[in-house]
């Protein structure tokens, strides 16, 4: 049986015991309990999309219930998955729920411990996106690189042979650095000259240091660098000593 079978007032039985109603208009499972799911959230086959098992639809009833789960299970069911399949009694269901609460605790605990070693490793830097878009942000160093690139999501992969970072050191400081992608740059560089020309628009820089005749087109951000070459926060009296390098 596919999900293009099933017709209103179907009932559904998860793996985990759950009794749901189909609504053909709606695209959505309602259950005997609480809540319902669209159908989107399974495949053609009827199996659940978050990788969760216990979500899987295994079998399917079709009778003349007028929408209820009254005896639903008088006749055959018209899709079983596992004939060797039984439906879970409620005391199993209870202590499977108890169980899947327990350990949703502990991945809740693990994901906070987690952030909270991120949080201990980030730095206070100010990057430079969009003409004009200076931002404050706190990221870990790891995700500069990621940053910079513009992939502000941690879920998505970046091409190591994208990475290309290049240091600069801001005029007039000990220890703050200007941080840019060459690579990027000079794929945004060769971009945004083709789009300006063809509509006449002139270019205008993220970032500009005279000192050093650089100028950038793509993102870049600004952070202190300790002698031994690790990244550090901003200060605020950091600020005047670059600020005037990013375009506004």
């Amino acid at each position: 049986m596919k999900k293009e079978d099933l017709r209103n007032g179907d009932i559904i039985v998860l793996r985990e015991g759950e009794l749901g109603i189909y609504l053909k208009t709606s695209r959505v499972i309602v259950y005997q309990t609480i809540g319902m799911d669209d159908i989107d959230m399974f495949d053609d086959d009827l199996r659940s999309l978050e990788n969760e098992p216990d979500y899987d639809i295994m079998r399917v009833y079709r009778g003349d219930w007028a929408i209820s789960f009254l005896d639903y299970d008088d006749d055959e069911p018209i899709y079983e998955r596992d004939e060797t399949w039984e439906r879970p009694s409620e005391e199993e269901r209870n202590e499977r729920k108890a169980a899947a609460k327990v350990q949703s605790e502990e991945q809740r605990r693990a994901a906070e411990a987690k952030m909270e070693e991120r949080r201990k490793n980030q730095i206070f830097v100010m990057m430079q996106a969009m003409y004009g878009n200076r931002t404050g942000m706190e990221i870990d160093p790891e995700d500069m690189d990621r940053f910079i690139l513009g992939y502000l999501s941690d879920q998505l992969s970046i091409d190591k042979e994208r990475i290309n970072r290049t240091i600069v050191r801001i005029p007039g400081s000990d220890n703050l650095v200007l941080i840019y992608n060459k690579l990027f740059e000079e794929e945004q560089l060769k971009e945004k000259a083709e789009v300006y020309e063809k509509r006449g628009y002139v270019m205008k820089p993220l970032a500009t240091i005279p000192e050093l005749d650089l100028t950038l087109y793509s993102r870049c951000l600004v952070c202190r660098m300790n002698a031994d070459g690790t990244f550090a926060s901003l200060e605020k009296e950091d600020f005047e000593k670059f600020i005037d390098y990013l375009a506004m």
